[in-house]
C-alpha cells in the first residue's frame, strides 16, 4: 500500500484499492476459497486533510 501512495498515486488512491482487496479476500473466506483474510487488519495510510490544504491555498491561517 505505501508504495501505491508514495509511487503511483495518493494515500486515498491506496486506502480505495485496500479497501476493494479487503472485500475480494472478504469474499473468498465467506464462500470458503480462503481460510482466512490476509488483509484484514492493515491500517489505512493516513491520509492528507482537505480542508488544512484549502486554507494553504487561500492563504488563511
Amino acid at each position: 500500500m505505501s508504495r501505491i501512495a508514495k509511487d503511483e498515486g495518493t494515500p486515498t488512491k491506496a486506502n480505495h484499492f485496500m479497501r476493494y482487496v479487503r472485500l475480494i479476500y472478504s469474499w473468498g473466506v465467506r464462500y470458503g476459497k480462503m481460510p482466512r483474510n490476509p488483509v484484514k487488519g492493515l491500517k489505512q495510510m493516513k491520509e492528507r486533510n482537505a480542508s488544512a490544504s484549502q486554507k494553504m491555498t487561500h492563504g488563511m491561517p
